[in-house]
């Protein structure tokens, strides 16, 4: 079962996303995260960074995967995918880092494909905010910190077998 916490297909889940998004940022923004030690969430709660893209995941696997980070590097990778400094969060350096959840997520499953996992990706949704936690209903996550120079992307996955 994909939900269950030690399952070892889910953790094959999991990677897709986490390999993906060291690819993909080695790709962008030219380096490459050093992983952290994974953590799976032991409730539906979820706290959240202060800047959060989230992607629903749908087809034979079905969920949520967000990228949180606080704001400082959120503005530093939308600087660097812009070319320009970008100094706050405005409509376009918004639209950069949605566009960099849905490299990270749909790289994410050319991986899940090899795995025989058929699946597709929702539009990011970014949120805003301290002190912000979500709950995920029927889902449990699992979360790994990737650390670049400027701060850490936190890649939390939460999966569960289609319906």
């Amino acid at each position: 079962m994909v939900n269950e916490p030690h399952s070892p297909a889910r953790l094959d889940y999991i990677r897709a996303f986490v390999q993906s998004a060291e690819r993909v940022l080695g790709e962008v923004i030219a380096e490459v995260p050093q992983k952290g030690t994974p953590k799976f969430q032991s409730s539906a709660t979820i706290a959240l960074q202060e800047v959060n893209v989230t992607v629903g995941i749908t087809g034979d696997l079905q969920g949520l995967v967000n990228y949180g980070m606080d704001m400082s590097l959120a503005l530093s990778i939308a600087s660097t995918m812009m070319m320009e400094q970008v100094s706050e969060l405005d409509e376009m350096s918004i639209s950069a880092l949605q566009e960099l959840a849905n490299m990270i997520s749909g790289n994410a499953r050319f991986f899940l494909n090899d795995l025989g996992v058929k699946s597709d990706i929702t539009p990011p949704t970014l949120l805003v905010g301290n002190d912000v936690s979500a709950t995920w209903h029927k889902i449990r996550a699992m979360t790994v910190p990737l650390t670049l120079a400027s701060g850490v992307i936190t890649v939390t996955v939460g999966l569960r077998q289609g319906d």
